[in-house]
Formats: structure tokens, C-alpha cells, sequence
């Protein structure tokens, strides 16, 4: 059974990597359904969304970080996240492994292991070729 069109929300400060993820997210068929640069506004408008998933950069140019953030959003909604980040996960991964269904990538990846861990987020089988 295939599992397309669902919600997916990116919380990101780079805008070319929010447009890049915007771009990969729509070749394998879901939607888009917010993009957020501030971390406050994420946490008030992404529990109204509803979406499927989330794509999260865990440093953010602000105070809190991804993983704070990803909190805050699962007390009243929760759905898979994946945390992307350029920095060492070992100081982070026991903060990330708190939070339900989620999973770290690290940057630089690729636009297939991006895909891969968006379908398994997705519970959709991972597409082998090139999106």
C-alpha cells in the first residue's frame, strides 16, 4: 500500500537548505505544509498543522535549539521527527533519543539518505532510485 501525500513541516534557519528540503519533500509526493525560520512560531502553529513529519535542524541561530523545540511541539502533538545537524551528535544524542519516533541525520547527506530516512519516517518502503 503506498502511503503518499502526507503532511510534512521543515523547521530550518538556512534558507537554501529549507528550499533544497522543500524541493526533495515534493519529489517523493508529500506536501509541505509550513516552513519556519523562528522557533517560537514553530511551537504555536505546527500542533494546528497537523503535519506527518517534521525535518528539524537541531542548531537554530536562536536561544533554544531543534531539540527544545521538538519538546515544546510534542506535548500536544506528536509525529516523527528527523533532526538534521552539522554538528557532533554526542553531546546531543541523549537529549534526541528522549523524544519519541525520531531519528538524526548528519549534514552533509545525500538526497538519497534523506529520502530513505523520510520514507522509513513515513513507513513507506524506501524508493532505490534517484529522486
Amino acid at each position: 500500500m503506498e502511503n503518499r501525500g502526507k503532511r510534512v513541516v521543515i523547521i530550518e534557519d538556512d534558507q537554501i537548505q529549507t528550499i533544497a528540503l522543500k524541493q526533495i519533500v515534493q519529489r517523493m509526493g508529500h506536501s509541505i505544509v509550513g516552513m519556519f525560520l523562528d522557533p517560537e512560531i514553530a511551537i504555536s502553529e505546527i500542533p494546528e498543522l497537523q503535519p506527518d513529519l517534521i525535518l528539524s535542524d537541531i542548531n537554530l541561530e536562536t536561544p533554544v535549539d531543534g531539540i527544545d523545540v521538538i519538546y515544546q511541539i510534542q506535548r500536544t502533538h506528536t509525529c516523527p521527527v528527523i533532526f538534521l545537524t552539522g554538528y557532533s551528535l554526542h553531546r546531543m544524542s541523549e537529549r534526541i533519543h528522549q523524544i519519541d519516533h525520531s531519528t538524526i541525520l548528519s549534514k552533509p547527506y545525500t538526497v538519497k539518505e534523506l529520502s530513505k530516512e523520510i520514507a522509513t519516517a513515513l513507513g513507506e518502503t524506501p524508493d532505490d532510485g534517484t529522486i
